[in-house]
């Protein structure tokens, strides 16, 4: 039996540069993992492949993304096993954190090993990307200039001491209305040096605030006025730098330190909220 872990990720700066021919969207993004808030999923060998997830998501096993991941590796690579899969959902769903497509690079992962599939990491990439935009990204472990769709993942080295409030209000947001209510008369965008950006923010962390955006916030938080409230309280409580993640609803903030971030903390105490290293 194997035991694996599922991080969440954070988008520090979000551009959408464009809509593509194929219906999908260019996007401009530095994605962050933060392994402190993990779903976790245990596989081992069956004669079938099964899913028993530890909440109700309200939808069938075969509209899960862990359950179409397995199937999938299953088919492409002709496997004649299955695997019995159990997750435990710790990621809150439709929040911006990609749970879902982390669960699915991970049960990749994982089946791989399992089955004992000669794979290269590109082929993984592929059939990753058939599964949603952003699963490719947490097949490794590194923060990552994200492009494309989703799909193109330059992973980058990066450490800091900074340290991250989560707050997670009780809201599902969606992304497609999240897309709709996007201004497109500037389409397509120039793209931002988001990593420029970072850099100058590791200087000068004031800097981070006039330098990394969200092009989902306006559009977001004229639906939920809440978390524009929610960012302006982060500031208020000291973070050098609030943001949505994706397309929300989970808001967060940045602090120098993890003493004012607890103290922060205690600003939420109507909503859940987690308190980690940033890397």
């Amino acid at each position: 039996m194997l035991q694996l872990f599922a991080p969440a990720k954070i988008n520090l700066g979000l551009q959408i540069i464009g809509k593509r021919n194929d219906g999908y969207h260019n996007i401009h993004s530095l994605f962050f993992p933060i392994k402190s808030i993990a779903d976790i999923l245990t596989i081992e060998l069956a004669q079938s492949v099964t899913l028993i997830c530890s909440q109700e998501l309200d939808i069938p096993n075969e509209n899960n993304i862990v359950w179409k991941a397995a199937n999938l590796l299953k088919q492409r690579y002709n496997i004649d096993m299955g695997a019995k899969i159990s997750l435990q959902k710790n990621i809150p769903h439709g929040a911006g954190l990609g749970g879902g497509s982390s669960d699915a690079a991970t049960i990749l992962k994982g089946l791989q090993l399992l089955w004992n599939i000669d794979i290269s990491p590109k082929e993984l990439s592929e059939t990753a990307s058939e599964l949603g935009s952003d699963v490719p990204f947490f097949l490794q472990d590194h923060p990552a200039l994200i492009q494309g769709r989703g799909e193109i993942v330059h992973p980058f080295m990066f450490s800091c001491e900074w340290t991250i409030l989560i707050v997670f209000p009780a809201l599902h947001s969606n992304t497609s209305r999240a897309y709709a209510g996007l201004y497109t008369s500037n389409f397509p965008k120039i793209e931002v040096n988001f990593i420029d950006a970072l850099q100058q923010s590791k200087d000068d962390c004031s800097k981070m605030k006039d330098l990394l955006f969200n092009d989902f916030e306006y559009s977001i938080f004229t639906q939920f006025p809440e978390l524009a409230e929610i960012k302006s309280q982060l500031y208020t409580q000291g973070a050098f730098f609030a943001s949505m993640s994706g397309s929300g609803s989970t808001m967060f903030g940045l602090f120098l330190d993890t003493t004012t971030a607890h103290k922060a903390k205690s600003a939420f105490l109507a909503q859940q909220c987690i308190v980690a290293p940033f890397t």
